[in-house]
């Protein structure tokens, strides 16, 4: 269980950000803070695997907060209507930068990212350097219906559009989940999966074959389009799993 705090001086976005970590499987709210210089006085006794911080914040803002947690044990999703500091705050190796108003599908994204192996550490717990765990696999949540989903990166074998919805794939079945492609490209970690089509993104590693105008992935023929072929091609030569 990841345990969250939240840390904003506006009372409407911590119950936005409150609510949005108790539909979410696996994360759990532990408390929440008006004041950055609260927050930072709770955090030298207690431990939280992630924060959601404010930035503009009176007496000590987010940014400086960051820099006085230990982000070894600590990751920082930083929120704010500020787009001018994303920057600085990367520069904390913040693993997000969520502009207000921020949607459920928007969180979802970046709380997806504490489940990539860069993450460090096991969720619920900090790290354990003398014996490195195996990490979690790299994962999305997802909204499908009344439900969230958690999909291992893995486990996808090709993305299809249809309509207002995308359908996820893997060998289990498929998961119907509303998002436009815009939104999928964006979560997706580079370097594994390739657009071959307005329609299509598919798992490079799930490839079984490549035909003139088609891609083969476990018997499923996708087609591939000509806006798509030349980087789709430079793209299998350098892929790895």
């Amino acid at each position: 269980m990841i345990r969250c705090i939240v840390v904003d001086d506006e009372a409407g976005a911590i119950e936005v950000l409150a609510r949005y970590i108790g539909k979410t499987p696996g994360f759990k709210l532990v408390k929440t803070f008006r004041s950055a210089l609260e927050a930072l006085s709770f955090l030298k006794t207690h431990e939280a695997d992630l924060v959601f911080l404010d930035i503009d914040m009176p007496e000590l803002n987010g940014l400086r907060l960051g820099e006085l947690v230990d982000r070894g044990k600590t990751r920082i999703i930083f929120c704010t209507a500020y787009a001018q500091f994303a920057v600085e705050s990367y520069a904390l190796d913040a693993l997000d930068y969520l502009l207000k108003p921020v949607s459920f599908e928007r969180f979802l994204k970046a709380v997806s990212k504490m489940h990539a192996p860069a993450a460090g550490r096991a969720p619920g717990g900090t790290a354990e350097p003398s014996r490195p765990s195996a990490p979690s696999p790299p994962c999305l949540f997802v909204k499908s219906g009344p439900k969230i989903l958690r999909l291992n990166i893995h486990d996808l074998l090709y993305m299809e559009k249809d309509g207002h919805y995308i359908i996820f794939h893997t060998a289990a079945g498929a998961t119907l989940s509303r998002m436009n492609m815009a939104e999928l490209l964006a979560a997706l970690p580079p370097g594994k999966f390739a657009r071959v089509h307005k329609s299509f993104v598919v798992h490079l590693s799930k490839i079984d074959a490549i035909e003139k105008h088609t891609v083969v992935i476990r018997g499923k023929e996708i087609p591939i389009s000509d806006g798509y072929r030349e980087e789709f091609l430079s793209r299998i030569r350098t892929a790895g799993d």
